[in-house]
């Protein structure tokens, strides 16, 4: 393939270019400076906030002026202001025309500008310039302005050539025309002659679409434009390229340099453009014939770091994404580049405001260094990008944005920045279930039912090494199959849950990480979530019958599924199920039976010990929380809500190593379930029902490995329990609609997942009429339950109040999940039934009374081979009769109590009760009822029985009439009942409940109720018809129909005319519909209240009109305007600028229709009439009118501003007339005056005059004569001479009156005189007479060698020789002669011999030498002594100024260049720059750093805190809310939660941790504390209060009690105790004691005192009176 040519255009960025080269002839190059800048031309308009130039710092001397390269000159008429770059344009004034070649003219460089309402003064300052004619150019000797906005104008040179001659546009030069043969010449075809080049040239050239290429050039980096011309020839053709720059803030351009083809031109790295620039080239051609003169300009070359895509679309089902950050120009760390590099930071934003965790990136820091550029791509970094799948079901399609910041640089690299778009597309979870016996639903939503017993592969994928293996056994001994165990191995690990060997739930878990996978728990584990990292979800529902099974996958793990859970593609031909069987007649069972393992090759008996290695992927979560460092693949477990309960994690619970033993069995805690549900006293036996189910799951119903299906083709397609149609299809349909339809889990989640109820009632009909036993038909309900859950956690967000963290599901979703088959016997709560007394099980549907005796509950006989039908012995049942008369049916019931029953094939037999029913019918008649909601409560229909039984019910059927006929439909409900003692009510649902389950038929109006026995058949009917009488009449057996002029809507009357509540624009109008709304017909439109629809205002004026409207029936008015530049805001102002009209077409009659609209649709319209007229105030005036409308001829005036009158304005008021200056002259200003005042006056107005005397301005010491106006002074001091204003000595060295070379220093008056110098060497003497030394002075060298000395008197006291030939001088020196003469730089150093001097070289000795050489451009002017550019001084330019000086430690590099530190930019490093966003308020105070607001932190203040902090083990969450551990709630995680709840007003300090009031203790306070305890065997009952023993008292039980007080002072020492007082004595210490003892029977009274009878007396009655 041919090469195409390259058209290669280099441009070189300056907008000031000069060269300094010195030489004889100013015309001849380096004689004068050049200076090329487009902005000097003078048609160029100086921007107003653009920097004008200034030529203050231009160097005096002859200069060249330029245009793009086009010779230029200097204006020679005066310049309007702000023209040339610049604010006070510099002409050149000059008497006559421009000078002829080779001669120069003199003229003024004068500076134009203009004072505020003054006429432009075209020389306000003036310099001498010289302007001479180099023959193809004109250069000028001029100097620098006096003062900066002041600059040089020029214009393109317009040259005239001799007659005779003609100008060549090209070289500029004037040549001879060409002659008439030389038009003859022939060129090839597609070119033309030019006269003028004499040559051949294109007459098209077609140019393409430029392109910026990196190009290095004596290994300096520059930019190339560059063309692809193809086979086009360019001969002649003359291009012209131009770079602009895109400003950073806006999309304008602004041009950098124009250059013509051919000239020295590149763009300098580093020096010219620099990192962040974003710069495109334009080329044009000029002067070919045909060619397009359009520019082609080039796509935006952006410098600096770019993504290899501007978006991406990552897509959960694909794995990776991959795109490339690159640098577009070479990494420079200046002279030195090796290893030279730059730090990159990543930093993800996401665009919701969600967390993006789930984004991962290969890398979030790394270093770029410095390579070779190839296809303008320097240096790289392939970036690998995955998404993770989504824990919380938020959906995250808004995506994010990715942004490469430098975190550490050098040079100019620090504010450089570079953004990519991540969109991103979620795939959904794909979902299966296995439940009941067991029916199994595939990800494509597909019914399978798995008939054979033994282990098989439910799903895997290579996909994380994910594999979950089902085991099928017996459902705990209640007929069929069931899961009784599941093995998963995710990567390296293992999860083990197993009930199939002792009916005890077991778990154990081998874990190689514990990111890998975490366990949670709800109602004390009858609930088991396990959450894998890879987003993966497994739900374990723990049931009395065995387990089920929910299983969700990411979209990413859903393309590749071997298992019975299937694939995603709903084809079961695909190549994951086996050829062989895809001819099979049973596909179903085949496709079941392909997934059945071989015994002991399953993951409850073996674990490989292959090691997983996870694959290099994207692991780095690059959001600014974790700033760039955290780099793990797995998923945060932790924060996702797997649960609508509250979970606990339960991972380390079951940590422990997995042994192989080849059996199946694991030790470790385990329970039963249903024990956690039963309600029996913990001190009490427990029932025989549970003993024996315990013993018989322990013994019999150990899965055996050995009876695990040896060949895969054995043919186990009649399952044991299928006995046929068993139960009438009646029947079936009764019982689903009861168990499924009316369930508290259905009804709460029917509008959730429909299709999943749709799907339980169907495979309960099916298992109902398949399997003996219908008491589990309700476990089909765990698929409504599972996919309930899924579908409230996907919607989870609603849920979370605001400010909060985590969601609160309502009760009515807790309950409905807690108790899905509903509580019987029983109430339910959030943690579950509660049973009443005798009642247990989950939904207290087990009644413990019933259990026959323990010792024979059980018996057991199991055949192995044939099936057969096994009879087992049992004691005679107990038969128990109830007979139920009503007029219409006798019904007699028996209840037989079988003790075992044995089903079909190799089973076991199992306890049942099964009831019989003898129904005997008698002949009777349905009944008719209507009952009308005005007058009665028609909320229950009353049948009367003679014997009720309260396991009657009552089933209710919509009733529809077609035709005249009524008919039943064939949907049915059970409805609840209230019994009595021969009274049964059937209690009707509401009607808003009957619509709704009987959508089809709403609204519901005539049911059909029968009342049913325990068999399920029919007692009595009834036909009830609820109806409204006001509008609606009903006959027996016809239906009912509406009355004339009323409407009968959505199981309502509507009186004619009357409103829809729900939507007040439609109503009842009988003759248009009687069942449903018609729009209205009375509806008023709104009405419009506008004082002025006629207003006028001026020009350029904002018009605001009050839009008055309302709607009569008191609606909300929406309010709109059909102009397409007006509006109307919320306060109802229509609003509208004027400056959109033309003055030209003033007065303008705008209009504006206006409409109101009511919530109905109704609209009103009203036109507003705007007329616009132009102000014609001048200078700034003012229009004012006291008019909104137009009446009449309108009139306005204006206000001038200050200086000016007039009806227009159009009059300046001239304040110097009168003349305020008395002697002195008036300038007139705007406003203003100022009086200048003749010498001998002053003051404001020239009114006070001065003595000129007192400034003194004589010479000092000569007398001042003042007179008016005037002074004269008197003549000089002695020794001075002069005027009197100045004085100057008479100098008394004039007559030399010194020695010969003796300095003669003349005295300052008053002296007079003079002094004289030391004598010249050699000589001595006063200075005015002076004789020889005696010295010689030919000794003192004072001849050149080359001659000969001799010593004289005179002076100077020696003689020197003539010098030899070949040199001149006067002896004392001599010189050496060259023939030719050295010329003006070189020095003759011998006779005919030349050189240079000292430190000069070239030529013409033209070059000083610096060494070391001059930097910075710097030019060597004299030997080591350098002239610097502005910006750098030193010796050697080698030091860089800035001015003024860097900030914030920036370091000036270059002239006023600032190299900044990172985060910091602008010329002066003056500007704060962080690379990022900060975050919740922040403040970027750099250098890229974030001073964040209070309450906030982090390194993009992304943080929040907790304010205040969070309690027992909260963790702070980034919205800065507490999220509490399990047991803890609040918002500092302070309340805590205790389970049972404390006692005694005691507070929950912990979980389950109470802290107690005072007297109180124990982990409840339920115990009462007594401080000093309770004595003598008392017990405490309350803080501080012992109950006491009998015989004891008080608070510590430390008080005996006797029963008979112990009188005179005793003591109560133990109970009926007492201890007397001295003196007395008993058991009540009653008895007073005397010693001696009182004789003679007196009476002991008190202590020692005897009461004597009579005729005795003593101490102790011993004395008598008889003696």
């Amino acid at each position: 393939m041919t090469r195409l040519p390259v058209l290669v255009i280099i441009v070189l960025f300056y907008n000031l270019k000069i060269i300094f080269v010195r030489g004889e002839d100013p015309c001849e190059e380096g004689g004068h400076k050049v200076i090329d800048d487009f902005r000097r031309h003078v048609e160029y308009i100086t921007p107003k906030d653009g920097r004008a130039l200034c030529d203050v710092y231009i160097r005096g001397g002859w200069h060249r002026f330029l245009i793009n390269g086009t010779n230029a000159i200097l204006p020679t008429q005066c310049v309007e202001v702000f023209r040339c770059g610049t604010q006070a344009p510099i002409w050149l004034e000059l008497k006559s025309g421009m000078p002829l070649p080779g001669h120069e003219k003199r003229g003024q460089a004068c500076a134009a500008w203009q004072l505020p309402r003054k006429e432009v003064n075209c020389c306000m300052a003036k310099t001498l310039a010289v302007v001479k004619n180099c023959g193809n150019f004109y250069i000028y000797r001029i100097s620098g302005a006096r003062g900066c906005n002041l600059g040089y104008c020029t214009t393109i040179q317009e040259r005239s050539c001799e007659e005779g001659l003609i100008l060549d546009p090209v070289s500029g030069d004037c040549t001879t025309p060409v002659t008439e043969s030389t038009s003859l010449f022939t060129c090839p075809q597609g070119q033309d002659f030019n006269e003028n080049l004499k040559a051949c040239i294109v007459k098209q050239v077609n140019l393409t679409k430029p392109s910026i290429q990196n190009v290095m050039v004596n290994g300096v980096n520059y930019l190339n434009c560059t063309i692809e011309l193809g086979n086009q020839s360019v001969v002649g053709a003359e291009f012209r390229v131009a770079w602009y720059k895109r400003r950073e803030d806006t999309d304008t351009i602004f041009i950098i340099r124009r250059n013509m083809m051919g000239r020295l031109s590149l763009l300098k790295l580093y020096e010219d453009v620099f990192p962040g620039d974003l710069i495109q080239c334009g080329v044009m051609v000029l002067n070919t014939k045909d060619s397009d003169q359009t520019e082609r300009i080039s796509s935006p070359f952006n410098l600096g770091l770019k993504f290899s895509a501007e978006s991406v679309l990552l897509q959960e089902n694909f794995p990776t994404d991959r795109v490339t950050l690159y640098s577009t120009i070479p990494i420079s760390c200046g002279l030195i580049n090796t290893n030279c590099s730059i730090e990159i930071m990543l930093a993800l934003l996401s665009l919701d405001g969600h967390p993006t965790t789930r984004i991962r990136l290969n890398s979030c820091r790394f270093r770029m260094y410095n390579r070779d550029c190839e296809n303008n791509v320097c240096s790289k970094m392939e970036l690998i990008l995955d998404l993770l799948p989504d824990l919380t079901f938020k959906s995250a399609n808004a995506g994010a944005i990715l942004t490469a910041v430098i975190y550490e640089s050098q040079e100019h690299w620090q504010q450089v920045s570079t953004e990519l778009m991540i969109r991103v597309e979620d795939k959904p979870f794909k979902e299966c279930y296995i439940f009941a016996d067991p029916h199994v639903q595939t990800f494509d939503g597909r019914l399978l039912d798995v008939t054979s017993f033994g282990t098989y592969l439910m799903f895997s994928t290579k996909y994380e090494n994910f594999m979950v293996h089902a085991r099928m056994w017996n459902c705990s001994g209640e007929g069929g199959y069931c899961v009784c165990g599941v093995a998963l191995r995710y990567k390296n690990d293992r999860i083990i849950v197993d009930m199939c060997q002792t009916g005890k739930v077991e778990m154990k878990t081998q874990s190689s990480s514990p990111d890998n996978f975490k366990i949670k728990e709800a109602l004390n584990g009858r609930y088991k979530y396990i959450l894998f990292s890879s987003g993966s979800r497994f739900k374990i529902t723990i049931d009395t019958w065995g387990m089920a099974i929910a299983l969700m996958i990411p979209g990413r793990a859903a393309t590749s599924t071997p298992g019975f859970c299937g694939t995603v593609d709903a084809n079961i031909s695909d190549n994951l199920i086996r050829s062989s069987i895809l001819n099979d007649g049973n596909s179903t069972y085949s496709y079941i039976e392909q997934w059945r393992l071989k015994r002991y090759k399953t993951l409850f008996e073996v674990h490989d010990d292959l090691k997983w290695v996870e694959p290099f992927s994207a692991e780095c979560d690059c959001s600014p929380a974790n700033d760039g460092y955290q780099c793990s693949r797995n998923l945060p477990l932790d924060n996702a809500i797997v649960s609508v309960f509250n979970t606990e994690d339960t991972s380390n619970n079951y940590a422990s190593d997995i042994q192989n033993d080849g059996s199946g069995l694991y030790e470790g805690s385990a329970f039963y379930p249903g024990e956690y549900d039963t309600e029996l006293d913990d001190d009490d036996d427990e029932d025989n029902e549970l003993i024996g189910r315990r013993k018989f799951l322990q013994e019999n119903l150990r899965f055996e490995i050995e009876r695990e299906v040896e060949n895969d083709n054995e043919n186990l397609l009649n399952p044991i329990w299928q006995r046929g149609k068993l139960i009438p299809e009646e029947e079936a349909h009764r019982l689903c609609s009861e168990v499924v339809i009316n369930s508290p889990i259905s009804v709460v989640c029917s509008d959730l997942v429909p299709r999943s109820i749709d799907t339980s009632l169907n495979l309960c009909l099916r298992d109902v009429q398949l399997k003996l036993d219908s008491s589990r038909v309700k476990y089909n309900l765990k698929i409504v339950e599972d996919m309930c859950e899924n579908e409230i956690l996907k919607t989870s967000d609603k849920y979370i109040s605001v400010g909060g963290n985590t969601p609160s599901f309502p009760d009515a979703i807790l309950k409905s999940m807690t108790c899905p088959y509903g509580c019987n016997q029983g109430k339910c709560t959030l943690t579950g039934c509660i049973c009443e007394t005798d009642f247990g099980g989950l939904d207290c549907s087990v009644h413990y009374t019933t259990v026959a005796p323990k010792t024979d509950f059980f018996t057991f006989q199991t055949e192995t081979t044939t099936p057969n039908i096994t009879t087992t012995t049992a004691p005679p049942p107990t038969t128990e009769t109830t007979t139920v008369s009503t007029e219409r049916e006798v019904v007699t019931e028996t209840f037989e109590r079988v003790e075992a029953f044995t089903l079909q094939g190799p089973r076991q037999t199992f306890p049942k009760f099964i009831p019989t029913t003898e129904i005997t019918i008698i002949k009777w008649n349905k009944t008719y009822e209507l009952c009308d909601i005005n007058i009665y409560d028609c909320t229950k229909v009353v049948f009367f029985i003679p014997k009720v039984n309260p396991r009657f019910q009552c089933k209710l059927t919509p009733m529809k009439v077609a035709n005249g006929i009524t008919r039943k439909s064939n949907n049915s409900m059970l409805i609840g009942i209230e019994t009595k003692r021969k009274e049964l009510d059937c209690m009707l649902p509401p009607r808003n409940f009957l619509d709704r389950a009987f959508a089809d038929m709403a609204p519901v109006e005539q049911v059909n109720i029968e009342v049913l026995n325990g068999r399920r058949k029919r007692v009595a009917e009834r036909d009830f018809v609820i109806y409204d009488s006001t509008c609606r009449v009903c006959i027996e057996d016809n239906g009912c129909r509406t009355m004339d002029n009323m409407c009968y809507i959505d199981g309502k009357c509507q009186p004619p005319l009357s409103r829809n509540i729900k939507n007040r624009c439609q109503q009842c109008i009988p003759s248009e519909s009687i069942s449903s709304w018609t729009g209205l017909e009375d509806n008023l439109p709104p009405v419009f209240d506008v004082r002025n629809k006629q207003v006028v205002r001026f020009l350029d004026d904002v018009v605001r009109v009050m839009i008055n409207a309302y709607d009569p029936e008191g609606d909300e008015v929406v309010l709109g305007v059909d102009h397409p530049e007006a509006v109307i805001v919320e306060e109802n102002i229509l609003i509208w600028n004027t400056s959109q009209i033309d003055r030209k077409e003033t007065p303008k009659l705008e209009l504006f229709d206006v409409f109101a609209t009511d919530i109905c649709n109704f609209t009103s319209k009203l036109q507003i009439q705007i007329i616009v007229v132009a102000c014609a105030c001048l200078h700034n005036g003012t229009c004012s009118s006291g008019f909104d409308s137009i009446s009449g001829p309108f009139e306005y005036t204006c206000s001038c501003p200050g200086g000016y009158t007039g009806k227009l304005c159009e009059v300046e008021i001239n304040d110097c007339e009168p003349n305020p200056c008395n002697h002195g002259t008036c300038i007139d200003y705007l406003q203003a005056y100022q009086c200048v005042c003749p010498g001998g006056y002053k003051g404001v107005h020239c009114e006070i005059s001065t003595d000129l005397c007192n400034d003194d301005p004589c010479y000092p010491g000569v007398v001042c004569l003042s007179s008016p106006g005037s002074f004269a002074c008197t003549s000089c001091p002695p020794g001075l001479t002069g005027d009197g204003v100045q004085c100057t000595e008479i100098d008394s060295c004039l007559s030399s009156p010194c020695f010969s070379s003796v300095t003669c220093k003349d005295m300052k008056a008053p002296d007079n005189g003079f002094i004289c110098g030391k004598c010249p060497r050699f000589f001595i003497g006063d200075g005015v007479d002076c004789k020889k030394k005696d010295v010689l002075a030919c000794e003192h060298k004072v001849c050149s060698e080359l001659v000969e000395c001799s010593e004289i008197k005179e002076y100077p006291g020696y003689s020197c020789s003539p010098c030899p030939d070949g040199y001149e001088g006067n002896g004392t020196t001599c010189t050496p002669i060259c023939n030719p003469p050295c010329g003006q730089y070189k020095t003759c150093y011998e006779p005919d011999k030349c050189r240079c001097p000292d430190g000069y070289t070239g030529n013409r000795c033209q070059k000083a030498i610096c060494d070391p050489p001059c930097q910075k451009g710097g030019l060597c002017t004299t030997p080591n002594n350098c002239t610097c550019f502005t910006g750098y001084k030193g010796k050697f330019c080698e030091i860089s100024t800035c001015v003024p000086p860097c900030k914030n430690e920036g370091s000036c590099y270059s002239s006023n260049r600032c190299r900044c530190l990172p985060g910091y930019s602008g010329s002066r490093c003056q500007r704060v720059a962080c690379n990022f966003q900060c975050l919740n308020g922040g403040r970027c105070m750099g250098p890229n750093k974030c001073k964040c607001r209070p309450l906030y932190y982090g390194f993009f203040c992304e943080r929040k805190q907790c304010s205040p902090t969070c309690l027992n083990g909260g963790r702070c969450t980034q919205s800065g809310t507490c999220r509490c551990p399990y047991g803890y709630y609040g918002k500092r995680c302070q309340n805590a939660i205790c389970n049972p709840s404390c006692l005694h007003g005691g507070r929950c300090k912990r979980k389950n941790t109470c802290k107690c009031p005072y007297g109180y203790a124990g982990d409840r306070c339920q115990t009462a504390v007594c401080r000093q305890g309770c004595n003598n065997q008392g017990r405490c009952k309350a803080p501080d209060r012992c109950s006491c023993k009998s015989g004891w008292s008080g608070y510590r039980c430390d008080k005996a009690v006797c029963d008979l007080t112990c009188k005179n002072s005793g003591h109560c020492f133990k109970p009926n105790i007492c201890i007397c007082k001295e003196g007395y004595t008993g058991s009540d210490c009653s008895r007073a004691v005397c010693k001696p003892s009182c004789k003679n029977r007196g009476r002991c009274l008190a202590p020692n005192y005897c009461w004597c009878r009579r005729k005795y007396f003593g101490d102790d009655c011993k004395k008598s009176l008889k003696h």
